[in-house]
């Protein structure tokens, strides 16, 4: 599609152009991006515990 319509291959985005012209971008390995399950757990217990013990203050005091 490209190969009969170069204009197209102009205006596309820059991943694709890559993509169709054989050149990639190398991303480094130690970039990371998101958080991992082991976090995502970790994180959830803290807020957790945190939210049992709020609740279990206010109903003492109230």
């Amino acid at each position: 599609m490209y190969a009969h319509n170069p204009a197209l291959l102009k205006t596309a985005d820059a991943r694709i152009r890559e993509l169709f012209e054989g050149r990639q971008t190398i991303t480094p390995a130690t970039k990371q991006r998101g958080i991992s399950l082991i976090e995502l757990i970790i994180f959830i217990v803290i807020i957790s515990i945190a939210l049992t013990g709020i609740l279990l203050v206010m109903n003492q005091v109230t």
